[in-house]
């Protein structure tokens, strides 16, 4: 191959890169992230059980992970691939909750918190208020 062809071949490699949304080249595996805690009832303070904590990868290229907390409310994801992430815990009968900071470029959407590589998030405290119901009939 001569000299020509590999330079060549490189600069259509670099553009192509610029143009994707992840890098192809890889470096060297980053160690995960851990995420835990507790979901408290508002209204008892009590630990809840069964809720579902979910962390979804923002951009489209991540991933969904599920936690049910146990009897003592606690949940814990150990192991997340580092970036950035909507966390939120839902049970029927509550409104939702999530964690993180909103959006930075001012527009609707999930609150987002980033995980850094070997970052240990915990203590997370998730608070669940009770979901109200109107009942009566119209005359």
């Amino acid at each position: 191959m001569s000299a020509l062809t590999l330079l060549l071949a490189l600069l259509q490699l670099q553009q192509l890169n610029q143009l994707l949304p992840f890098p192809l080249e890889q470096g060297p595996p980053q160690s995960p992230a851990s995420v835990s805690g507790v979901v408290i009832d508002s209204q008892t303070k009590q630990p809840l059980a069964g809720v579902t904590v979910m962390a979804q990868g923002s951009g489209g290229l991540g991933g969904k992970l599920i936690a049910v907390t146990g009897n003592d409310g606690r949940f814990l994801f150990p192991s997340i691939p580092p970036g950035q992430y909507a966390i939120e815990a839902s049970r029927p009968g509550y409104v939702s909750e999530m964690i993180g900071n909103p959006r930075e470029d001012g527009l609707n959407g999930p609150i987002i918190q980033l995980l850094n590589p070997g970052q240990v998030l915990s203590e997370v405290r998730l608070v669940l208020t009770p979901g109200g119901v109107i009942t009566g009939r119209l005359a």
